[in-house]
């Protein structure tokens, strides 16, 4: 078996690999990415549906209160409104986590394509690579552990937002029945 690789763009393509392991660990980096980008725009939407049913039901209870004169006990009302308004925040907080890394910037790709990268040295202050498809295929691993965290810190607000809505509408309706 050859340790050429044509998996890219077939025979003589501009994306022959000279490693058959390095292009498979660009094509599994290149699909974690993608993966990863599909994941923050579904945490994205969750989010923005999170918040716009926080208001949803705040607008929902002001205007049941204040229309058809239905009381809530006050420590149901306060606690199950700071719930809401938490709800809120968290969601937004996950909408507007980081954006994902998903492909080298500017500074990256000259420094690919003008060669800084075919001799051996340090890459991003930890790999040694040997020719430029390593170093790119190196990088594309910090980005998916990058992308991991950002993902991570995204969800925990979402459930945040999530569980405090949840808890706000169950208070509000306590509130109500009591």
């Amino acid at each position: 078996m050859s340790d050429q690789s044509e998996t890219m763009s077939g025979p003589g393509g501009p994306n022959t690999w000279s490693s058959t392991p390095v292009s498979v660990a660009y094509q599994e980096a290149r699909t974690v990415l993608n993966a990863q980008q599909q994941r923050k725009q579904h945490l994205d939407d969750k989010a923005l549906r999170t918040a716009q049913l926080a208001t949803v039901v705040a607008t929902a209870t002001i205007s049941l209160v204040g229309g058809l004169d239905v009381t809530i006990r006050p420590e149901f009302g306060i606690v199950g409104g700071i719930l809401l308004m938490g709800g809120f925040g968290a969601a937004i907080a996950s909408y507007t986590t980081s954006t994902l890394f998903l492909g080298p910037n500017e500074a990256y790709l000259s420094k690919l394509v003008l060669g800084g990268f075919v001799d051996k040295g340090v890459i991003d202050g930890r790999a040694e690579a040997d020719s430029w498809e390593t170093a790119l295929t190196l990088v594309m691993g910090e980005w998916v552990s990058r992308n991991h965290q950002i993902l991570a810190v995204g969800k925990r607000r979402l459930i945040v937002g999530e569980s405090a809505l949840f808890a706000g509408l169950v208070c509000l309706m306590t509130g109500v029945v009591l």
